[in-house]
């Protein structure tokens, strides 16, 4: 029913509403209609503090109206838009944008139920099915958002697992694989290849030792230092709120960065163990790194096959402890995934393992995997942009930025 509303109501008799200690009293998490238990479309009497579904429904929040001779119970507040209904005056004289308040008394109802319903009570599986089609993504993922955050410094998300990838460092100069500027691209280019992934395999490795062993001279023959998103990961794990990260990454920053090497799970592989890639012998990875330095392929004494740090090649088995330590991501209640684009198997199949109540939060230039993040009723976030940003804003809006400068950005000169 289309209604303009009206900016005044003097049907408002403050003595006949609920005291404001027993509103703040109702299980708001729990809410549904007193005659039919429908959990959409609900209205909160403001006289007797119970809540009726609406005229979209069964319209039983009228008929508890009606049952009080209509003398009372006819103010009403609406749990999806915070909106009042005068039943005396047939119209609302509040509306969601703040445009009519007609006085402070109602306002703290109103208030009150604004802070439950983005804190840390609100539970989104009673949201208003029917109005939520009508709100942008924009407004859903705002509201996720403001929820998540609030979940967050609130200490009521402690059991946080990263997913991260080549993302998470660009910003310290490392390129990524996949991006328009990335590593593939360059591969593809410099060595006349259809696709990166053929010289990053074990075939080739295999063939042509000598061209990994190039690649990896030049990434190391520049420093690269930890930036804001390593150290995030290193603040929740100081703050108790982490245990563990899944990198894709073999740069060593989260290292750099000060995290323990028992709360990372190296998915494929790192530049700080060496083997031989025919029998699997550990080698000496100062060995391997003096041939890279000098384009020298050293050989296993073993077998005689190529040796070279242990990353994972394409056609190579990860290590033992990813699958080891894959079903934590069961037991998180947030998954955070970072700079990946999910298309690598089996880490993109992490993100299967999260149970259906944890909170999953994307965030990367780009949407990545099957999730449904507009989806009102759901913990699936999607945060576009750049990690640095993003990870600041969080920081800022938990109340943590200068906490989280002081220890790690102002020491290590970033900002």
């Amino acid at each position: 029913m289309l209604v303009v509303p009206t900016k005044n109501c003097t049907h408002i008799n403050c003595e006949k509403l609920i005291p404001l200690p027993e509103f703040y009293k109702i299980p708001f998490h729990l809410i549904k209609c007193e005659n039919c238990s429908e959990t959409c479309e609900l209205w909160i009497c403001l006289t007797c503090g119970k809540s009726f579904c609406g005229r979209y429904k069964n319209n039983h929040c009228y008929l508890h109206y009606i049952s009080n001779n209509k003398k009372e119970h006819n103010i009403v507040i609406s749990f999806l838009d915070l909106s009042v209904w005068c039943y005396h005056c047939e119209n609302n004289f509040f509306n969601d944008f703040g445009n009519y308040i007609v006085n402070n008394t109602c306002q703290k109802y109103i208030d009150y139920l604004a802070q439950f319903k983005f804190s840390v009570n609100y539970n989104p599986n009673v949201y208003d099915i029917f109005n939520s089609l009508f709100l942008t993504k924009g407004q859903i993922k705002e509201i996720k958002y403001h929820n998540f955050i609030e979940l967050l410094k609130n200490n009521k998300l402690n059991k946080i697992t990263f997913l991260v990838g080549a993302g998470i460092s660009t910003s310290s100069g490392i390129p990524d694989f996949r991006g328009t500027n990335g590593v593939f691209m360059d591969i593809m280019k410099k060595y006349n290849l259809k696709r990166a992934e053929e010289f990053f395999s074990k075939k080739n490795f295999l063939e042509k030792p000598e061209l990994l062993y190039d690649y990896l001279k030049q990434f190391k023959s520049k420093e690269y230092f930890p930036n804001i998103t390593h150290f995030f990961m290193k603040y929740l794990i100081d703050k108790k709120k982490c245990e563990l990260i899944f990198t894709q990454n073999f740069d060593g920053l989260e290292i750099k960065a000060g995290i323990n090497k028992n709360n990372i799970i190296f998915a494929h592989g790192s530049l700080t163990e060496g083997h031989c890639i025919s029998c699997n012998e550990n080698v000496d990875i100062n060995l391997i790194n003096k041939g890279i330095n000098c384009n020298n392929v050293i050989k296993c004494e073993k077998c005689g096959g190529p040796c070279k740090p242990r990353i994972v090649l394409y056609n190579e088995d990860l290590p033992e402890i990813f699958y080891e330590k894959a079903d934590y991501a069961k037991e998180c209640d947030v998954g955070i995934i970072i700079g990946t684009e999910l298309v690598v198997d089996p880490f993109s199949r992490l993100t299967n393992k999260f149970n259906k109540n944890a909170w999953i939060v994307i965030i990367n230039k780009t949407f990545v995997g099957d999730f449904d993040c507009y989806n009102i009723l759901n913990k699936q976030l999607f945060l576009e942009g750049y990690c640095d940003d993003i990870i600041k804003q969080i920081l800022v809006d938990c109340g943590w930025f200068d906490d989280f400068n002081n220890k790690y950005l102002i020491k290590n000169n970033l900002k």
